[in-house]
């Protein structure tokens, strides 16, 4: 496998910081971060409850609140709601959920959302099963396609590649299938491959379903097998991977999933440079102020109810008319607030306070884009048009849940706290640099006390594994009166 250090400054390259305990994601493009998801290690399913299959049995109906409890295993019940009770295409008229569910009834179910505190799941019974190109809904029918793959010749034969794959396979014309964006230009054997993976998991699914098992039905997917079904994208020049045997289980992997991609994967030679690019760009992607090219700013305030960004022209170069600026920065900021959406995953109620212009023509070059510097995010989106008081509207799905709420604890500002998982992998990341600067000395790590704990709960074996792997030359000292998050490692 080649070694090499990428320049993001020329190419749109992925970074993979496979650490001992977290798994740093991040797409870059032209050195800019387009998409960063922390996670834990590779080898590991994702956390999220969102996507799984369970088994499920009704245990209360809630008349009032048109829903129904089920339990599926875990310690709250789910949420099943009247509209998500329904299988196939939504009904034009409301039903109520006893004419749906009955109490008692086992039910095969997918979340749809992660328990909060006290607070289940949300469920629904609309399965749908990812792959890389395609999407299978057992319960639904016809085959639908992205809304980013805009040639229509393209889509026309992609809708006839499809076709002629199921027709070949017992019952799967009947189901519903989603083409998706990646599938744009691949091969229809590539489809091939990702609709009989797919199929293969519903019928396991299926057996399992059958023979009463309870609980979880589906296959877990580790770290990496998520990225390359959500998070790799088609046009990418290189996968750098900070660890040798994450990248080659990478390669593998994408060898039998996307056989065009496996040789781009690559071991970052340079770990520590890429680590740091990442970490630096995901600095300014927490900060509410982001400056713009031109001398302007956008800024970024999020509430329970919506986000609000102002554009503000600040120090943009007075050259030209007011119009012109307005026009200028106001081009350049709708750039930038699409890339900070995704960045960001913010979702619900976005509204958009830009420079005002007097122009009808200068105002439909601002919407217009708006909607084109939108129209690549992967997530469900719908944009407003300018309202009467010049604000621009937009509602948008979190595809993971807010970077900010994934990164810290409690409040980002104006005392954030990173998550232990993070800090400890950092400091996992630096006593690895230090000991292979020192080779033969001992290494001295202290900690603060939330950290020491942390790693005694939950890192144990894999400060175990580093030690090994550093000729067990690590020393820790745990400081109690140190600050939260605080730790220095030294020779």
């Amino acid at each position: 496998m080649t070694s090499t250090t990428p320049d993001p400054k020329r190419e749109r390259i992925v970074v993979i910081d496979a650490g001992l305990v977290d798994t740093r994601f991040a797409l870059i493009d032209a050195s800019d971060l387009i998409d960063f998801h922390p996670a834990g290690p590779w080898a590991e399913p994702e956390p999220s409850m969102t996507g799984r299959v369970y088994a499920g049995r009704v245990t209360r109906l809630l008349k009032g609140a048109n829903a129904a409890l089920v339990e599926i295993g875990l310690s709250e019940p789910g949420f099943l709601s009247a509209k998500r009770a329904r299988t196939g295409p939504p009904g034009a008229a409301p039903v109520r959920i006893e004419r749906l569910v009955h109490e008692g009834e086992s039910l095969l179910l997918q979340a749809v959302s992660d328990p909060r505190p006290g607070k289940g799941a949300h469920l629904t019974r609309n399965l749908t099963i990812a792959g890389r190109y395609t999407i299978l809904a057992p319960n639904c029918s016809g085959i639908s396609l992205s809304r980013r793959i805009g040639a229509d010749a393209e889509r026309t034969r992609l809708t006839a590649a499809l076709s002629a794959i199921l027709n070949g396979r017992t019952g799967a014309a009947a189901m519903g299938w989603t083409v998706r964006a990646a599938a744009a230009g691949a091969p229809t054997d590539v489809l091939s491959r990702d609709v009989d993976r797919l199929l293969g998991q519903w019928r396991r699914i299926g057996e399992r379903w059958t023979r009463g098992v309870g609980g979880r039905l589906d296959e877990p997917a580790d770290g990496l097998q998520w990225a390359v079904r959500d998070f790799i994208p088609e046009d990418v020049h290189g996968i750098q991977v900070t660890d040798r045997a994450a990248a080659a289980a990478l390669r593998q992997y994408l060898s039998d999933t996307a056989p065009h991609l496996s040789d781009r994967v690559q071991f970052a030679s340079a770990p520590d440079d890429m680590r740091q690019l990442v970490a630096d760009a995901v600095d300014r992607a927490t900060q509410p102020i982001v400056e713009l090219p031109s001398g302007g700013r956008i800024s970024i305030e999020t509430t329970a109810a919506v986000t609000a960004i102002d554009v503000d022209s600040a120090s943009a170069s007075p050259a030209g008319t007011a119009e012109q600026i307005a026009v200028r920065v106001n081009s350049e900021a709708m750039l930038e607030i699409a890339r900070q959406l995704r960045l960001r995953d913010l979702g619900g109620l976005i509204v958009v306070d830009a420079l005002r212009m007097r122009e009808a023509s200068s105002r439909k070059h601002m919407i217009d884009a708006w909607r084109r510097a939108m129209f690549t995010d992967p997530a469900a989106h719908r944009v407003g048009t300018l309202s009467p008081f010049g604000l621009l509207e937009l509602t948008r799905r979190s595809l993971r849940g807010a970077l900010a709420l994934r990164l810290f604890e409690g409040a980002v500002r104006p005392a954030p706290l990173r998550r232990l998982r993070f800090v400890v992998g950092d400091l996992f990341a630096d006593i690895r640099r230090v000991g292979q600067e020192n080779p033969g000395r001992r290494i001295l790590i202290v900690t603060s006390s939330d950290i020491s704990d942390w790693i005694d709960t939950h890192g144990a074996a894999a400060y175990g594994a580093l030690s090994n792997e550093l000729g067990f030359r690590l020393e820790r000292i745990c400081e109690r009166d140190w600050p939260a998050r605080r730790y220095d490692v030294r020779p």
